[in-house]
């Protein structure tokens, strides 16, 4: 953990050098010197410059980068951040130009190019520095090691520290200097035992039927897995192939979203929550004063869900519903036309007024305002026994809307929100958390899956 933090700290800091160090240098390739009038603008806005590109960079994966520091894959990362982050600089610019003073785009674009190879320079360094045998990798096979390809083998000397092999149990290793760490039947104790970071997989045909079972293991122990596919796999998959020393590996469990960008959806969270509870103060006022005078009971409700890491909470929302609703049917999910919905519940239903309440849930850290929807603890109990993968969901806070409710609603089976909830922790950005919560809008102001 120690070493992570260091890296970002060193990362930042020499991002921040290089982004100013790179624009200086554009002003002496335009013009030739530092005097020039236009210079003054830089000078009014430089601390503006370097955090947006900061945050652009964050925003971008680059600080949480899960793939291996292969030179290619460093400059493609990289690529993809400078690219994200002219247009918003640019923006930027433009909106505080009469305080900052002119700011020459020619010179922005000269050291947007000249910063590829600064960061790409030092992060390719830096990753050399601390990633590289920083993380421990084991083999998974049921072929004998000396048939198994020896740019897997290469893979695993070259970018970890390759700690042994785990394989079915009809497998004789013959090589002395790779360590037997037992059986496939073993694996999940085999990975904590032997604090394994990522699995490399390569598997006969025949072995295929056991890849869900090891995906779920692993995406459990938030372990990164990667296979190597048979030919026509690599046609048919939707998750990028990356190519390292030769080699083809499909990533299919990413490992645990890194820490960072954690706290900087943490941060869009709380700042997205504050603003939505300024603009939407009027309609909590009314809501509270119809609830309260059109029907007897509280405003409000609480009710036990299940949030990040099994962890329960009090969920907070309008009351839709009329008095002791389960009173006599227990916990049950709502219906379409449920009869125990009051009449103003179904239009704070419609437009989704009864979750504003949940914007608390965000501020105390329960909740995130993208994120799978939280169950109650009797029906995640129910669904973790019926649907393998099911305690999946359960990585990052749950969400005041998600992938689920803007593509299909809120009436999905459990099974069918799971495919949504995996898909948006595998492609997880902060990008993906704003078209989900635009989608949002666009959602309640035409009622598509009202409840």
């Amino acid at each position: 953990m120690y070493k992570h933090r260091l890296k970002f700290f060193l990362l930042v800091l020499s991002d921040a050098f290089l982004v100013n160090l790179g624009i200086v240098l554009s002003f002496l390739l335009r013009f030739g010197e530092l005097r020039h009038t236009a210079f003054s603008g830089y000078q009014n806005s430089w601390f503006l410059v370097t955090l947006v590109i900061f945050i652009s960079f964050t925003a971008s994966g680059l600080y949480a980068r899960q793939r291996s520091g292969y030179p290619a894959n460093v400059f493609e990362d990289v690529l993809k951040s400078i690219l994200v982050a002219i247009p918003l600089v640019f923006m930027c610019l433009y909106l505080f130009r009469t305080r900052a003073g002119t700011f020459p785009s020619s010179v922005l674009l000269i050291s947007m190019g000249i910063n590829l190879f600064f960061v790409f320079g030092t992060h390719f360094c830096l990753d050399r520095l601390f990633n590289w045998k920083s993380y421990r990798a084991a083999l998974l096979t049921d072929k004998n090691l000396k048939y198994t390809l020896s740019g897997i083998k290469n893979y695993l000397y070259r970018n970890s520290e390759f700690v042994g092999i785990i394989h079915f149990s009809h497998l004789e290793i013959a090589d002395e200097k790779v360590k037997d760490l037992g059986s496939v039947e073993n694996l999940s104790e085999i990975i904590q035992n032997s604090r394994i970071d990522e699995l490399i997989a390569v598997l006969s045909k025949a072995k295929h039927q056991y890849i869900p079972q090891i995906i779920r293991q692993c995406a459990e122990l938030k372990v990164k897995l990667k296979v190597f596919p048979e030919l026509y796999e690599i046609f048919l998959t939707a998750t990028s192939v990356e190519e390292t020393n030769g080699v083809p590996l499909i990533t299919l469990s990413t490992g645990p979203i890194g820490e960072f960008t954690l706290l900087f959806k943490r941060i869009v969270s709380i700042l997205g929550s504050l603003i939505l509870l300024l603009f939407f103060s009027p309609a909590l006022i009314i809501c509270a004063i119809l609830i309260k005078f059109t029907d007897s009971g509280s405003i409000t409700y609480t009710q036990e869900r299940v949030g990040k890491d099994g962890k329960i909470f009090k969920l907070y929302k309008f009351r839709s519903m009329e008095k002791d609703a389960e009173r006599h049917t227990g916990p049950i999910l709502a219906e379409e036309n449920d009869s125990r919905i009051t009449w103003i519940g179904k239009y704070m239903r419609r437009f989704r007024i009864d979750e504003l309440p949940q914007l608390f849930n965000v501020l105390k850290g329960d909740m995130g305002l993208v994120g799978p929807r939280p169950e109650r603890p009797e029906f995640v109990k129910k669904f973790i026994k019926e649907i393998p993968g099911y305690a999946l969901r359960f990585q990052i806070r749950p969400g005041v809307t998600g992938l689920a409710q803007v593509h299909q609603g809120y009436h999905l089976s459990a099974r069918n929100k799971l495919r949504y909830d995996l898909l948006y922790i595998r492609n997880y950005s902060v990008f993906l958390d704003l078209s989900i919560l635009f989608q949002t809008i666009w959602v309640v102001l035409f009622q598509k899956g009202a409840r």
